[in-house]
């Protein structure tokens, strides 16, 4: 993932879009969303989460020895909430 990746993504809750905290740790994307109560008794049975991002990359583009071609998504390792 680059930067242009992270600094294009958005974040849904019940389909209400979140204002977002970004960083980077490591080689690790940090995406952090305060929700608020109103947002979450919208679905109060579930909360559905959307990534969005207008800025995929295909390995190749990002490593030129890279034969992969591939347009490649986000990738969630976790999420948390509290």
């Amino acid at each position: 993932m680059t930067p242009d990746t992270i600094n294009h993504i958005n974040v849904y809750i019940n389909d209400v879009p979140v204002k977002l905290t970004k960083q980077k740790v490591n080689n690790t994307f940090l995406v952090l969303a305060k929700i608020t109560d109103d947002i979450l008794l919208k679905r109060p049975d579930r909360i559905r989460v959307t990534l969005e991002s207008s800025s995929l990359n295909r390995p190749c583009d990002i490593n030129e020895k890279s034969m992969d071609k591939r347009t490649l998504g986000v990738a969630v390792s976790s999420i948390l909430i509290t």
